[in-house]
């Protein structure tokens, strides 16, 4: 403490006690390095206190009364105003860098908290979402898968189903897609030719089987669709939709709002259309400028069949029967 050097050896009196119960003695008081130094008459020392630590016994009162510590019974009592300010003026230093210290750690630890929580904000969410689509059961995912099922079945038409189809296609999965749980429900009129939704669903449009000649085409447009959502990315767009909030509940309880399900089907369907419409758009521009050739979604499909295997075809009554699968509902 340098700043004490210019104090170092005022000196007055004071009257001095050890404990409560001792009387008061007559002592010197005197500034030391770093200490109050308190001696008798005769120069004998009687105490040394640690200047940082001298307490301040009645503060409201005069003359003051001085301790070592808050705790202790020893205490001095000093009148001599040049010593009183000194003790004043050290103690207020101290109490000043301890209030600076004070609002540096208060800074520092709400630029901490500011860091945590921005780390959190940025880094927890996306991990819960990556932990719900390693750890949510098949179960759930196809409950969710189900439900989009249902919703898109109210907007296009309800599921085509017929006894022979229905073994078709049943015998067609276990022939392109063997072991693996999916469930293909056929919509007259679905906005996609195939779109493959969470838990094992996937959902085609009868146009598929009618636009094309062969069964084989079908096959690997379906397949060459199945690989392209191996990621389960209908599922991973939901929980991007629904936020951090409701992914993490339906992590921990399985719970989630229907209502934002069926909100987030109604978004798909929406983006299919619009990708259908910009297809439609750019046809028309090729056309007039006389460079039209096939669609975007032609050459897509064309992608997928391309870098698709061959699959052994269908009967011809098997195949008919699925062109027709939907006939009952259309009447």
């Amino acid at each position: 403490m340098t700043a004490l050097k210019k104090f170092e050896r005022v000196e007055t009196t004071g009257l001095w006690r050890d404990t409560e119960s001792s009387q008061r003695k007559n002592v010197f008081v005197s500034v030391g390095d770093n200490s109050l130094i308190i001696t008798d008459t005769k120069g004998t020392a009687l105490a040394h206190w640690s200047l940082p630590a001298v307490h301040r016994v009645n503060p409201a009162d005069h003359p003051p009364i001085y301790a070592p510590s808050p705790d202790d019974d020893e205490n001095i009592e000093i009148e001599d105003s040049t010593m009183i300010a000194v003790i004043e003026h050290i103690r207020g230093a101290i109490a000043s860098k301890h209030r600076h210290r004070g609002r540096l750690r208060g800074v520092s630890l709400g630029l901490s908290l500011c860091i945590v929580v921005l780390l959190l904000s940025v880094w927890l969410p996306k991990a819960v979402k990556e932990h719900t689509l390693n750890v949510l059961p098949f179960e759930k995912r196809s409950e969710i898968g189900q439900l989009m099922v249902t919703e898109m079945s109210n907007i296009s038409g309800g599921p085509c189903h017929a006894p022979e189809t229905d073994a078709t296609l049943h015998s067609l999965f276990e022939r392109f897609l063997p072991k693996q749980n999916v469930q293909l429900t056929v919509l007259p009129d679905a906005v996609s030719p195939v779109m493959f939704l969470t838990g094992g669903h996937m959902v085609v449009s009868q146009r598929l089987f009618i636009d094309y000649d062969t069964p084989d085409v079908v096959e690997r447009f379906i397949r060459s669709e199945y690989a392209d959502n191996m990621e389960d990315v209908i599922l991973s767009g939901f929980l991007d939709e629904i936020g951090f909030v409701a992914t993490l509940q339906l992590l921990t309880t399985g719970r989630y709002n229907t209502g934002e399900l069926r909100q987030y089907t109604q978004t798909l369907i929406n983006k299919t259309v619009s990708s259908q419409l910009d297809d439609i758009s750019e046809n028309t521009q090729k056309r007039d400028t006389g460079t039209m050739g096939v669609s975007i979604s032609q050459n897509r499909s064309n992608d997928k069949i391309k870098n698709s295997q061959s699959f052994s075809s269908l009967n011809d009554s098997a195949w008919i029967a699925l062109q027709n699968v939907c006939e009952e509902q259309i009447r």
